[in-house]
């Protein structure tokens, strides 16, 4: 039900004149309500949102046109501003809208409560664009978080302004004890953490850079440092963001390879053995340093190929390693070859047994060949002596059976002298007892 207005006459009226001016040009919704919510006066924008023209609207009372919730917002905020006497500000959502309302209540020369002015706002897009920054601020900082890896945002001074939980795992330091201390006291180098930190002002970021980080127990963590700068909207640098990759696992992988790589090089230089591997398409070769030496072949002269290695070996033997290399190729077959080397570094000659194996690719054409190569020249040369012992030891035997047959023959002899002593004389005796004797001393 309508109510008259009001006449605009006295304080009531010289709000409305002085209002009216700036609340028709102003983007902003205004409205001056009576103590009991009675629309006393309003702009073109409030109207619009309540629906219905302007003098519809004056006379009434402004809450039925609210959704309810907002009528007990506003209602109970409307009573707070008369009963306080003070302007009230705050954010409100009307209808699909957000809006920043200052109320504020008019009063008469003696203090008494006339009206209340409210002023609202559209803040529909900032609070969108704010909740949106707090969208991406939780995104970024969930972002941050799970990463295993140790964040760090510092100032252009050096001191942390902000961490992430992996920093704190690494540190063994909280959070709030972290933030404001000097970055380059969390490494084991402080000094060395501080000049990768400057080299990120001058070349703009860093990439890799060892470091170790200290925990508070004294555990000690293998980093790769990598850094670059932040700006602001305005291209000022703001500090450093750094993240230190967790290589702790990886330095101890490596560690234990390179042992491995040290034990198998040691137990190739005791076997004299060594490795290669031959890349077919593009005649590239790879030797061990086993290879090299096997060869007698200096690593800073000579490329490894296959006419490097082919110049090595005995010019007498080129045919049949070339011939054993193609019949495998060929065959797609391993093969074991023995071949004669002349050092090049003294001119000594040796005998290198290979092993090799065919690779093929997945279409079955051969792509790669690789093998071994050990010295077996003292082999060789053990196995000449013992063939020459095999063979003096058959001529002993020859020599024994020879010997044991002429004995035979002798103990025949022997014997025919003794039965022939008994029956002759003392001058054929004699004759016979020297001949005795000789045959005695062939025996022995």
């Amino acid at each position: 039900m309508r109510t008259p207005a009001p006449d605009p006459t006295g304080s009531l009226g010289r709000d409305l004149a002085t209002g009216r001016a700036w609340s028709e040009n102003a983007h902003s919704l205004a409205i001056l309500l009576g103590l009991d919510g009675t629309i006393v006066d309003l702009n073109q924008q409030m109207a619009d949102t309540l629906g219905q023209p302007i003098e519809e609207l004056k006379g009434t009372l402004l809450w039925p046109h609210l959704i309810l919730r907002t009528r007990v917002e506003l209602q109970a905020t409307v009573q707070r501003v008369l009963s306080g006497r003070q302007p009230l500000r705050y954010d409100m959502q009307w209808k699909d809208r957000w809006y920043d309302l200052c109320l504020t209540p008019s009063l008469s020369p003696s203090g008494a409560v006339l009206s209340v002015a409210m002023v609202g706002w559209d803040i529909t897009e900032r609070r969108r664009t704010a909740e949106g920054l707090r969208a991406f601020s939780h995104y970024t900082r969930s972002l941050i978080e799970v990463s295993p890896d140790p964040l760090v945002l510092t100032s252009a001074e050096g001191r942390i302004s902000d961490v992430n939980e992996a920093s704190v795992q690494a540190t063994g330091i909280p959070r709030e004890r972290l933030v404001g201390t000097d970055f380059s006291n969390c490494f084991v180098e402080p000094e060395k953490a501080r000049a990768g930190y400057q080299r990120v002002f001058s070349h703009g970021s860093v990439r890799d850079y060892p470091l170790a980080i200290r925990h508070a127990s004294g555990r000690v963590t293998e980093v790769l440092y990598n850094a670059t700068l932040y700006r602001d909207a305005l291209g000022q640098v703001m500090g450093v963001f750094a993240v230190a990759r967790d290589i702790s696992e990886r330095a101890r992988a490596e560690a234990k390879l390179r042992e491995s790589e040290r034990r198998l090089k040691r137990a190739h230089q005791v076997a004299g053995l060594g490795n290669w591997e031959w890349e077919l398409a593009t005649n590239q070769l790879y030797w061990a340093e086993e290879n090299y030496r096997l060869h007698g072949i200096d690593p800073q002269k000579v490329k490894p190929s296959y006419e490097a290695f082919l110049q090595v070996i005995d010019p007498a033997e080129h045919a049949f390693v070339n011939k054993t290399v193609a019949e495998a190729l060929a065959a797609k077959a391993s093969c074991e070859f023995d071949y004669t080397v002349i050092r090049p570094d003294n001119g000594q000659r040796c005998v290198i047994h290979s092993k090799a194996e065919v690779i093929l690719d997945d279409a079955g054409q051969a792509v790669k060949m690789v093998g071994t190569v050990q010295d077996i020249t003292e082999r060789k040369r053990l196995e000449v002596r013992a063939k020459q012992a095999r063979k003096m030891e058959a001529i002993g035997h020859l020599a024994g059976g020879v010997a044991h047959e002429f004995n035979n023959i002798l103990a025949a002899i022997m014997t025919g002298l003794e039965l022939t002593k008994l029956s002759v004389s003392n001058a054929v005796l004699w004759i016979l007892s020297s001949c005795h004797m000789s045959s005695e001393s062939r025996t022995m």
